[in-house]
């Protein structure tokens, strides 16, 4: 999308890629979810309607504060099944 371009993005993987991409590279996978499940659909409204989400306001951003950090508490014991990123935790092991 053009906000991909934008902020630089090269391209992006689905869970299974980036997994398999990580332990071809010789990583553990500790942890992997997605991130902004709570958001997402906002997400995809705003590149249906091409919305400009740059300044959403004092208070939508407080809002969406709010429930990015309820999502953070609970991504340490819930995997979200979608979201509009992926993090993962790897580790490469010494040889």
């Amino acid at each position: 999308s053009y906000r991909d371009k934008a902020a630089g993005h090269i391209r992006g993987y689905n869970k299974n890629e980036l997994i398999d991409m990580l332990k071809n590279s010789g990583f553990l996978i500790k942890n992997i979810n997605y991130y902004n499940f709570f958001l997402f659909p906002l997400f995809i409204l705003s590149r249906i309607f091409y919305l400009d989400e740059r300044n959403p306001g004092k208070i939508t951003n407080f809002l969406f504060t709010l429930i990015i950090l309820f999502e953070v508490k609970l991504s340490s014991f819930l995997s979200f099944p979608y979201g509009s990123t992926l993090f993962v935790i790897g580790e490469k092991p010494y040889v």
